[in-house]
């Protein structure tokens, strides 16, 4: 079985960054309390993600979050309304750059103009997820009758990464199923410079897109979700994973498992790796590099094998207790596939199986 979907799901959905959705607020600065607000709309949100190597603080996701609120009713509406990040335990360096909770140099506009903003703090009782709540960035709003306001947010936030080279975020949304009705449409663009080895998705989100375009050394994945009048359940949990992240009976594609045998590959060094492998699966070993970078099999057998439905990751990251369930999609077919995608690891380990392949048609033929 190519796939050990529950230990890597597991592994992947760990110490995610943790990003945002507006909601109103009501209570003292340090005692704030989620509210439902019937007389708004959010008619779009539009957010974009992007992997940046920032110089003062190393590798971040830079946020730049589009909102557009109407107010349908006949009178004049002021609210205040409230950008969260994720809750910061005591044992956390909070304030730090590293840390995966915090918002740095956020700028707020209203319809153009800045806004002053103001900071206070979730009360833990507030609500039924209230406790997975920490700081909120707060800004007042008023919207005339009838009309369309526009927010935008922009910031930088912790890049979590492991030592395993997988990665993950988290983006709050479900502060946007207490507005007035549905998000008529919502889009969640997620850009970042390599092809993840697995990816881990919540189910409820419409994975509209998913591609990677560029030439090895120089990738440039983008994934975008798209809900249509969508009130939103889950919030919005990404994990990324690495060659030594993605569960699979072939050898992992990675210096640390494999060494000198992706520097110098060498009949020796594929006995040793791939020789307890029979020919059908040292033919998916083969293939294993091109199906992360989503090429498009001749082979119907290789394509049904790799590019499978999502597969379901029940019962993860919910504090209330309340099983959200997931998609994980080890691969996915990329529109964009070029062969210049797969680096140079990845055509080291090509060459390790199929020099033991060729050492068995040869004996093969002897006999």
């Amino acid at each position: 079985m190519l796939h050990r979907l529950i230990a890597l799901a597991l592994l992947l959905l760990t110490a995610p960054a943790a990003l945002a959705n507006d909601g109103t607020w009501g209570g003292t600065g340090s005692d704030l309390v989620p509210l439902e607000e019937k007389r708004i709309r959010m008619a779009r949100e539009d957010i974009l993600i992007e992997y940046v190597p920032v110089k003062k603080y190393g590798p971040r996701w830079l946020i730049t979050a589009n909102y557009e609120f109407h107010n349908p009713t006949d009178a004049s509406v002021t609210v205040v309304m409230g950008f969260p990040e994720r809750f910061c335990d005591g044992e956390s360096d909070c304030g730090s750059p590293d840390n995966h909770h915090t918002f740095f140099d956020m700028k707020t506009t209203v319809d153009g103009k800045p806004a002053p903003v103001r900071i206070g703090n979730v009360s833990r009782e507030a609500h039924d997820w209230a406790p997975e709540l920490g700081r909120v960035h707060l800004f007042d709003v008023t919207i005339a009758p009838g009309a369309t306001t526009k927010v935008v947010h922009t910031y930088h936030h912790g890049y979590a990464g492991s030592s395993m080279g997988d990665s993950s975020l988290y983006y709050i949304t479900k502060t946007g199923s207490l507005w007035n009705g549905p998000i008529d449409h919502a889009r969640f663009t997620i850009r970042f410079p390599y092809r993840p080895w697995g990816l881990v998705y919540p189910k409820t989100y419409n994975l509209k897109s998913y591609a990677t375009r560029g030439r090895a050394g120089k990738l440039s994945t983008e994934l975008v979700f798209e809900q249509e009048r969508w009130t939103p359940t889950q919030d919005l949990y990404l994990s990324f994973g690495s060659p030594m992240t993605l569960g699979s009976d072939c050898p992992q594609i990675h210096p640390a498992m494999l060494g000198e045998a992706l520097e110098t590959p060498s009949l020796a060094a594929a006995r040793e790796h791939f020789g307890q492998l029979d020919d059908d699966a040292l033919r998916r070993c083969r293939n294993l590099p091109y199906a992360v970078h989503g090429y498009a099999f001749k082979d119907k057998e290789l394509q049904k094998f790799f590019y499978r439905p999502g597969l379901a990751v029940s019962g993860l990251f919910d504090s209330t207790g309340e099983p959200k369930e997931h998609l994980y999609l080890p691969f996915y077919p990329n529109p964009s596939f070029e062969p210049g995608q797969l680096g140079k690891d990845e055509h080291a380990y090509i060459k390790l199986v199929q020099l033991l392949e060729a050492e068995r048609k040869k004996a093969s033929r002897s006999k």
